[in-house]
């Protein structure tokens, strides 16, 4: 239990980097490049996810921390996809094109709502009706 505490725990400061890094390639301007294939950006984003796939695929310990990790938290990650209100946002300012904006956001929106009653089901472990 406490070896899969300590990959949770990499794995954390894996992420915090990663968003660091992103932040900051973003606000150093790497992945705004008018009129030229987003390379950086996709590198960034597809050798993250191949990364991932690689040590999930080769470290046993991996896969036991991360199935280690609660449904009711995976799950409630999604409670901050409320920031889809901005996609909204930005599509009544302009920001935005209304055809991504509106669907973009509410898809959010609803994710969000809908994550907090499996939220607290999962955490009291009540059991899902089913149509019978």
């Amino acid at each position: 239990m406490m070896k899969n505490n300590k990959i949770q725990l990499g794995l954390l400061a894996i992420i915090a980097v990663w968003f660091v890094a992103s932040i900051t390639m973003s606000l150093v301007g790497l992945f705004d490049q008018p009129g030229e294939p987003p390379v950086y950006f996709g590198l960034f984003l597809g050798g993250s996810i191949m990364s991932f796939l690689l040590v999930y695929a080769i470290s046993r310990s991996m896969r036991e921390a991360l199935f280690a990790i609660p449904l009711w938290l995976i799950v409630a990650m999604h409670l901050l996809r409320i920031v889809g209100i901005f996609f909204i946002i930005d599509a009544l300012t302009g920001m935005l094109p209304p055809l991504f904006g509106w669907p973009a956001g509410i898809g959010d929106i609803v994710a969000a709502i809908i994550s907090v009653p499996l939220v607290i089901a999962l955490k009291r472990r009540t059991p899902f009706k089913t149509a019978s």
